[in-house]
């Protein structure tokens, strides 16, 4: 007949607290027997841990928006064609003039024209 034995497994440098504790009074003092009277501190990063992170900060999404907005996929349709069109809108949209912006900017040009004519007048007939 076979004997299944348990095996027995012991911690060292753990000490044993019992399970009948009715409050968590012995947990906490267990758990803070071994603990350094020391406020412990984290080291500082060195200034190669702070590049790292930066470089990955700016690098990563940098070239993300490049070769989804600007990278050559050659000719024809691609994934990134919709994105592309809506930049090129947002562009054309900044860079053109309101029908009321042009409206001003014809009413500037023709007043100034005028004051030309006026000016050129003047110097022929001085």
């Amino acid at each position: 007949m076979l004997c299944h034995a348990r095996p027995r497994l012991t911690f060292h440098g753990i000490s044993h607290v019992s399970r009948r504790a009715s409050s968590g009074d012995a947990l906490k003092q267990h758990a803070f027997r071994n603990a350094s009277k020391d406020a412990q501190t984290l080291p500082k990063r060195p200034l190669l841990h702070k590049i790292s992170f930066w470089l990955r900060a700016v690098l990563i999404p940098g070239a993300v928006v490049y070769s989804v907005f600007y990278a050559d996929w050659g000719e024809g349709d691609h994934v990134f064609m919709p994105p592309r069109k809506w930049l090129e809108e947002q562009k054309a949209a900044f860079f053109n003039l309101s029908p009321e912006e042009r409206q001003l900017v014809e009413g500037d040009a023709q007043t100034e024209q005028s004051s030309q004519a006026a000016n050129d007048l003047k110097k022929v007939s001085a």
